[in-house]
């Protein structure tokens, strides 16, 4: 791979034994050309000239999301989102982690952001582990289905997943939706108990017991973004339910 040099406003151009033409942002920042080893100047810059736009606004978001990560930092008397209710960060006296929603108050050890976010992270997961086999329970009778064993994973790439054999798994990150959103994903895995595809059959299932589930599916998507941008995960996720 050849590093070239760089084209009209800061766009590096890098040519490889590559067919086509693509453009990136790379990590630093920088718009990025990857470019056929023998293809004409005049076509690569005609070519940055024409995504030109889309690479300043590309530059502008990851900026914005530099910037909105920067500020988040889970200091004392930020609010974070428990089952959609507001909770407050405050100092534990005692250092250890307490998400108390009665009182509107997530208490969290001292420490710096990394600290900070892994004692919350293990407080939803507390929470995830007594409030989701109950809403297995509930919406399995309700069902008429069986459900094996539910375990409770930080996972970023899925909110919810059936296995064959029945046993469910659900992503801590689920404790910051709102109620609903939550039995959209309960009822989701379980509906793989009647069909274990996404068939209009399977979709049936899911709107019987959650008419409301492509709004709730668009609020987990959008708190998929926000998890992405306030840092709670260091890849973003590339599927939902």
């Amino acid at each position: 791979m050849n590093a070239g040099s760089s084209l009209e406003g800061g766009c590096r151009l890098v040519r490889s034994r590559r067919k086509t033409l693509a453009l990136h942002i790379g990590r630093d920042g920088v718009p990025e050309i990857r470019a056929p080893l023998r293809l004409g100047l005049p076509v690569i810059e005609a070519f940055w000239q024409q995504h030109r736009q889309w690479a300043w606004e590309k530059q502008q978001q990851a900026a914005a999301l530099r910037e909105e990560r920067r500020r988040f930092r889970l200091e004392d008397g930020q609010r974070l989102v428990y089952l959609g209710g507001q909770v407050t960060v405050a100092a534990a006296p005692d250092g250890k982690a307490r998400l108390q929603p009665q009182k509107e108050l997530f208490l969290l050890p001292q420490g710096d952001f990394l600290l900070r976010r892994a004692a919350a992270l293990e407080e939803y997961r507390r929470a995830a582990r007594e409030i989701l086999p109950e809403r297995v329970a509930y919406w399995r009778e309700r069902m008429g289905v069986t459900a094996g064993r539910v375990s409770i994973r930080a996972a970023r790439t899925r909110w919810g997943s059936c296995s064959g054999a029945g046993n469910l798994s659900f992503s801590l990150y689920l404790m910051m939706a709102d109620p609903e959103a939550v039995d959209y994903v309960v009822i989701h895995e379980l509906a793989h108990r009647r069909q274990m595809n996404h068939s209009p059959a399977f979709w049936a299932v899911v709107e019987e017991y959650c008419p409301h589930w492509r709004a709730c599916r668009e609020r987990l998507r959008a708190l998929a973004r926000q998890l992405e941008r306030q840092n709670w995960w260091e890849e973003p996720p590339s599927r939902q339910p």
